[in-house]
């Protein structure tokens, strides 16, 4: 059979019997967040000292797309995400922008793929990603496996350069 008679048959079944009507667009849902003064325990960066996280302009805006069931399935994160990070002990600071557009798809409950390119700041699982830091900014694009927590499990491709966080701050 050829190419254009399978089409023709195609085209003409679905003018006969029409296209399922259970299949409708589903709007995405806009939110948006702005973060408040937070601190990061030791444990969780890796530094040997807390960091206190100041917001200096942090409006996060999330657009959500979900699948028939209501799941939510490709995340897009976007807006500025300036803050000021702190040294607990010696109060060393540093001013960091972690703007980049992100896109979080939801694999399974458990983890999410996560690309993002231009900076970011990232918490790895210790030991997660060889020769990076467990508390990171990087320059670049990125493409990683991420907790629901947003601690890096994985990095799948990194293109760019990469700060070690603790350091900037001792």
């Amino acid at each position: 059979m050829t190419k254009h008679r399978t089409l023709a048959i195609i085209v003409m079944l679905i003018g006969v019997c029409g296209l399922p009507t259970s299949v409708k667009a589903i709007k995405p849902t806009i939110a948006y967040f702005e973060a408040a003064e937070s601190t990061l325990p030791s444990a969780l960066t890796g530094c040997g000292f807390d960091v206190l996280v100041t917001p200096i302009n942090s409006k996060l805006k999330t657009i959500s797309f979900t699948d028939q069931e209501g799941n939510p399935r490709v995340i897009l994160l976007n807006g500025p995400n300036i803050v000021l990070l702190t040294n607990q002990s010696t109060r060393q600071s540093v001013v960091l922008n972690s703007s980049a557009p992100g896109k979080l798809l939801i694999e399974t409950d458990t983890t999410f793929r996560a690309l993002v390119e231009g900076t970011a700041i990232l918490i790895l699982a210790p030991g997660a990603v060889p020769g990076f830091p467990q508390f990171a900014f990087t320059k670049g694009k990125l493409d990683m496996v991420v907790s629901p927590d947003f601690i890096t499990l994985q990095i799948s491709e990194f293109h760019g350069v990469v700060q070690d966080i603790c350091a900037l701050l001792s």
